[in-house]
């Protein structure tokens, strides 16, 4: 619940499109990001470094791209994605090795809100560099939304099936 109160407050921060209230959002966004992160560890068996590092490739080719897409962004806006950017690989790769090492219903939805999010953030990125249609931020508000929603069914489901050893 407090990483989608910080999630909350990011986005309250992106609405205003100013330099500082981007790099607030984007603090509030990092430690969203961190806390789904220590979640994912706690609820999850380590894969391993080398599937982990294979698993991550995608989302690295992608960051890459999206890298390329903004290098004229501000030194600021620039770092800020470089930042987002390793976290966010290091999340999409931990659950697509996740999902790699056993397929079930729980590891998928765990791959499936991962890369909801992540398209939603670099759609954010996007947006706040190319276009201020509005268009973008717009798709990304239902991947984040969905995301969410599914990283949600996804610790209830980790909760349950604890419980279940456990008795």
């Amino acid at each position: 619940m407090f990483a989608l109160v910080l999630l909350f407050i990011a986005n309250l921060f992106f609405i205003s499109e100013t330099s500082l209230s981007i790099v607030i959002g984007t603090l509030f966004l990092s430690f969203s990001q961190l806390l789904y992160i220590y979640l994912v560890m706690q609820k999850i068996k380590y894969p391993g470094s080398s599937l982990l590092l294979i698993s991550s490739l995608p989302y690295i080719c992608i960051c890459i791209l999206v890298a390329i897409l903004i290098y004229d962004a501000t030194a600021v806006e620039y770092y800020l994605f470089i930042i987002q950017s390793i976290l966010l690989i290091f999340f999409g790769g931990l659950s697509l090795a996740n999902y790699f090492t056993k397929y079930n219903k729980l590891n998928s939805q765990l791959f499936a809100s991962a890369s909801l999010l992540s398209v939603a953030q670099l759609l954010l990125i996007l947006e706040s560099s190319y276009s201020n249609s509005g268009m973008l931020k717009a798709l990304s508000t239902v991947f984040l939304v969905l995301g969410n929603y599914i990283f949600y069914q996804f610790v209830l489901g980790q909760d349950r099936k604890q419980k279940n050893i456990k008795l």
